[in-house]
């Protein structure tokens, strides 16, 4: 007969029921992966917004390159001056280089413009204003030196020249020291003959020979029945433009507004109001933007004295808006309009060409300060 003993639960319970003990290596691996699943846990809100974070600007981007025109590799005709960001020399910052373009996209550096390393001194030189001559044999260009010398800062302007036929290898050269003559605030480099450069200064013209110390020719500017709002420290004009015909043409600051006003042998004839303009090479047309903006090119008749055509353009999307067109060029045979588009908060423009067929599309070009021209 069996024991008491050995009838006892304890002793009846099978041996395959009794808790086994779990091995030492086992049991740190279901607690690493309780410790890893525990922090997944506790990170993952970061990990979400982290990839929400990185997926804004992935989704502007995106929808930058999908509502702008398409792109183009360069020019249709002639040759394009810009200003660009450029790499650091070992001596200097290079803040901007000029660059010169031929029709298929293929571009060379012309020039720098520098800033010292150190900030407390030495001159920061800054370009602006590129304007080919008539041929597109020369470009000239206002240099501005800011010079900073212990916390005084004196600004010097001059007007440059520089050869750019093949196989001319002139560095460019200063003809004009606008500091000098005690011009500081011009608007407007324009050339109005080969070799003779116009600029304005609130009404007065000057025209400078390239080829010669002579001094300029002062002209006083005519505007007509129109009378100039003169603001303190702010040119009443803008920007002289002159085509192959003899046709001069400014905008100015008036009491109607910004207006561009065409200088004919007759005398001033008032033309469109507009923000900014351009004077075709024939001297017959003017495209202009209007006051209130917008994503159009208005196309205003010299000849006939009214409007002829609207033209629609397109530019991409940015998230921070306020893009506006800042500037207009005709090309060499006036069949085509280039256009530059702000872009915030970047401080260059994005560059655009619309031709005959009314179809936008972009260059591969940014430009500071509307620092370009278009020319043959």
């Amino acid at each position: 007969m069996p024991s008491p003993e050995n009838n006892t639960p304890e002793n009846n319970t099978p041996e395959s029921n009794t808790p086994q003990e779990m091995p030492d290596d086992a049991l740190a691996a279901s607690k690493e992966v309780e410790g890893g699943t525990s922090t997944l846990r506790r990170l993952r809100p970061w990990l979400i917004g982290f990839l929400l974070i990185a997926a804004i600007p992935i989704g502007i981007t995106l929808i930058g390159a999908v509502t702008s025109p398409p792109h183009v590799s360069g020019i249709p005709a002639g040759h394009f001056v810009y200003l660009e960001a450029d790499s650091p020399s070992e001596k200097t910052t290079t803040l901007r280089g000029l660059f010169l373009t031929e029709p298929g996209g293929k571009s060379r550096l012309l020039t720098h413009e520098y800033e010292p390393q150190d900030s407390d001194g030495g001159v920061r030189e800054w370009i602006t204003q590129p304007a080919f001559s008539p041929d597109g044999s020369r470009l000239a260009f206002e240099k501005q030196l800011i010079s900073l010398q212990e916390e005084k800062q004196s600004i010097d302007n001059q007007i440059w020249v520089m050869d750019l036929a093949p196989g001319t290898q002139k560095k460019p050269r200063m003809v004009f020291d606008l500091s000098a003559q005690h011009l500081k605030q011009i608007v407007g480099l324009a050339w109005d003959s080969a070799s003779s450069i116009v600029f304005l200064e609130d009404q007065i013209s000057y025209s400078v020979d390239t080829d010669s110390t002579a001094p300029p020719l002062r002209t006083t500017l005519d505007i007509g029945k129109a009378s100039l709002a003169i603001a303190p420290d702010i040119s009443a004009t803008r920007g002289p433009s002159l085509s192959a015909g003899g046709t001069f043409a400014f905008s100015a600051e008036t009491s109607l507004g910004t207006q561009v006003v065409l200088q004919k042998p007759a005398g001033a004839v008032p033309g469109p109001s507009a923000a900014i303009f351009a004077l075709n090479p024939a001297g017959d047309k003017i495209a202009f933007v209007p006051p209130g903006g917008g994503k159009v090119i208005r196309i205003f008749s010299v000849t006939t004295g009214k409007f002829e055509a609207d033209i629609p353009v397109q530019w991409g999307w940015s998230a921070f808006g306020r893009r506006k067109l800042s500037s207009l060029r005709w090309s060499p045979d006036g069949t085509t309009l280039a256009f530059t588009v702000s872009k915030p908060p970047v401080p260059e423009d994005e560059i655009f060409i619309v031709g005959q067929d009314g179809k936008t599309r972009q260059l591969p070009y940014r430009t500071g300060r509307s620092a370009w021209d278009w020319g043959k």
